[in-house]
């Protein structure tokens, strides 16, 4: 019986479908994916071995920079609650506009009087004014201006009154600060959280991996 000769030649894997699955996918992430607005300031924060995790959504943020000026940030809806709360006393006011501008502002640091002029202006501004610090000393912490305690008391009411469906406060405090921040700066951020009963609270730090 004569023997059956097979066919030699290169093997081919038609890629359409996979190249095809590849485009929806990067189109889906594309279109459902949320980038992250930009911080007024950076921080690098010092070190720690501490793996546990900040939370990703409902935090109040204090940052403060190398230079001790400090910055706050929060989501969600009561974010405006607490700056009508803010600006009604130190009667400052804002058009639907710039509370629109401010809804998306991750966080801010400055007097509250500056609000209804920074919040006019462009990013490339607002980026400028931010990095200055010859003119941006950032949120008030004095004992005779001390307008971080009217934000946070303001926050943290928000926080107690509208909890999360298993009875917590809603949000979680956390404190970033500059591993170059004077101490003193940080000290008196502390004693603020102290005297507004807000001592529990996170600290933010840098993963650094156990020896």
């Amino acid at each position: 019986m004569p023997k059956i000769k097979l066919h030699k030649g290169t093997p081919s894997i038609d890629m359409t479908p996979m190249v095809d699955l590849a485009f929806l996918m990067v189109t889906f992430f594309m279109l459902a994916s949320q980038f992250r607005a930009e911080e007024a300031v950076m921080v690098d924060t010092p070190r720690s071995v501490s793996e546990i995790q900040t939370p990703e959504k409902n935090i109040m943020l204090l940052s403060v920079d190398t230079t001790g000026r400090v910055f706050f940030g929060m989501d969600g809806t009561s974010k405006m609650n607490v700056l009508e709360s803010v600006c009604a006393k130190y009667n400052v006011t804002l058009d639907a506009t710039q509370k629109n501008t401010f809804s998306k502002m991750p966080n801010f640091g400055m007097n509250v009087t500056m609000l209804p002029s920074y919040l006019k202006w462009d990013k490339e501004k607002q980026s400028k004014y931010d990095k200055d610090i010859t003119q941006n000393r950032g949120i008030p912490i004095d004992s005779t201006d001390n307008q971080l305690a009217d934000w946070l008391y303001a926050a943290n009411r928000e926080s107690k009154t509208n909890q999360t469906d298993d009875g917590k406060e809603l949000y979680d405090l956390c404190l970033k600060a500059d591993k170059k921040t004077p101490y003193h700066v940080v000290k008196r951020v502390l004693d603020i959280l102290k005297e507004l009963e807000m001592n529990k609270f996170k600290m933010v730090t840098s993963l650094e991996r156990a020896k």
